[in-house]
């Protein structure tokens, strides 16, 4: 497999799997939450930290994986930027299922 193909499919697959795992993880999070009956302002800024947070841990382990893997293939430390993209992927898409949400939003307020 070439290195182009590697990079895009190492790409795709930490998007795929940072949409899914942000979906799944926030909306258990947040479901569990409300049912402590907290004020709205309060399970909006739960959510946001917690979305920061797992993008961040979520980025930081796709980076060491791929990293890691690299290192292994090549039997030496080579530095490539493969592994720094697939964290930055995996960082913003856990915003996409909530951007995309709050423009949906924004629009039936707007019509």
């Amino acid at each position: 497999m070439s290195r182009k193909a590697y990079s895009s499919l190492s790409y795709f697959r930490n998007f795929i799997f940072g949409v899914e795992d942000g979906l799944v993880s926030t909306v258990a999070f947040l479901a569990g939450v409300s049912v402590a009956n907290v004020d709205t302002k309060t399970l909006f800024v739960s959510g946001v930290v917690l979305i920061f947070v797992e993008a961040f841990s979520m980025a930081a382990g796709s980076f060491l994986s791929e990293e890691s893997t690299e290192e292994y293939e090549q039997k030496s430390v080579v530095r490539s930027l493969i592994p720094i993209g697939g964290a930055v992927v995996m960082f913003f898409s856990y915003f996409i299922p909530y951007t995309s949400a709050a423009l949906r939003r924004g629009q039936r307020t707007l019509a």
